[in-house]
């Protein structure tokens, strides 16, 4: 195998590797971030409190609505019982028992509205609930799934670095520096580009004949690289 070619095999394997640490980082952002579940669960955990504000609100109101009611029938006693002989102590007594009652009317449409408002809320608590459970299930298979997949993608990794180990073993150093030149200052992991019928691949410009005859049959230790772009060139 030639030099350009160990080092296109070298460009290779880290390109596979580059891809698959990718791919596990992607599963692991994926992982940590927030689920449609914790989404889920919030909306439950507000419906909840909703519906446990209200059903408080209405014990209040029913516990106020009971004394009320206790006090109207406690006045109304005293007018209709005999006892009270002064008339204008009857009519205040008159007026002050209307207005209990009109209290107390307005406390029962209050707790009327507030019941049909508990019912909605509780139809939201349920669908929340069983909306959080279908997403658990439903995750639970995703979470499943990718961590199958990381499983693999850490053995794919393994393979991927000892096979870069491997192809190292067999590239002269000075050819790896070359080879880590162009790459940074390409800003990029493409270092090596095959010469295709006379053209590069990674710029597809034409190369020189006296290039070409170069990478063809090589005379000296030097790699050849493209004029235009200054990729590694290589013939496979």
């Amino acid at each position: 195998m030639s030099r350009g070619a160990q080092l296109l095999e070298l460009q290779q394997v880290e390109e596979f590797l580059r891809q698959k640490i990718g791919a596990f980082k992607k599963i692991e952002r994926v992982l940590s971030e927030e689920t449609p579940v914790a989404r889920a669960k919030q909306a439950h955990e507000e419906a909840q409190r909703a519906e446990r504000h209200a059903r408080a609100q209405q014990k209040g109101l029913n516990f106020e609505l009971q004394q009320l009611s206790d006090k109207v029938a406690e006045e109304e006693t005293k007018l209709y019982s005999g006892t009270i002989a002064n008339s204008k102590e009857l009519v205040n007594l008159e007026v002050e028992v209307g207005m209990l009652k009109k209290q107390k009317d307005t406390l029962e449409g209050q707790v009327i509205v507030l019941m049909g408002d508990i019912d909605d809320l509780a139809k939201r608590t349920a669908w929340a609930k069983s909306e959080c459970e279908r997403l658990e299930k439903e995750s639970q298979a995703q979470v499943t799934v990718l961590l199958q997949q990381q499983e693999v993608l850490k053995k794919d990794i393994g393979r991927a670095k000892r096979k870069r180990e491997g192809v190292l073993e067999h590239i002269d150093t000075i050819d790896v520096e070359q080879f880590r030149y162009v790459q940074k200052i390409k800003g990029e992991t493409l270092a090596v580009a095959q010469l295709t019928e006379g053209v590069c691949t990674a710029c597809h410009v034409e190369v020189s004949a006296a290039k070409r005859s170069s990478i063809e049959r090589p005379t000296d230790n030097k790699l050849i690289t493209c004029g235009n772009c200054g990729r590694i060139l290589v013939i496979v």
